[in-house]
C-alpha cells in the first residue's frame, strides 16, 4: 500500500503530469467563467421579462382604477337624481 502511494507521488512529480493537471485546471476555470456568464445573461433576461410584466400589470391596474372611478361617478349621479 505504501509503495503504491510512493509510486503515485513520483508520477505526480513528473513534468508531464503537472502540465496535464495545469491544463485541466485552466480548462475547468474557463468552463466555470463561461457558465457564470451564461447564468448572468439568463438572470438579466429573466429580470427584463419580470420588469415588463410588472409594468404591464401597473398599466392594467391604472386602467381599472380609471374605469372604477368612472363607474362610481355614474352611480353617484344616478343616486343624486333619484328622489
Amino acid at each position: 500500500m505504501d509503495q503504491a502511494a510512493i509510486e503515485t507521488a513520483k508520477l505526480l512529480a513528473t513534468g508531464s503530469v503537472q502540465i496535464v493537471l495545469a491544463v485541466g485546471l485552466v480548462f475547468f476555470a474557463l468552463v466555470a467563467v463561461y457558465l457564470g456568464r451564461v447564468l448572468y445573461n439568463e438572470i438579466k433576461a429573466c429580470n427584463a421579462v419580470m420588469l415588463d410584466l410588472t409594468n404591464r400589470k401597473i398599466e392594467s391596474d391604472n386602467k381599472m382604477t380609471t374605469a372604477l372611478e368612472a363607474i362610481r361617478s355614474v352611480v353617484e349621479t344616478v343616486m343624486r337624481s333619484k328622489p
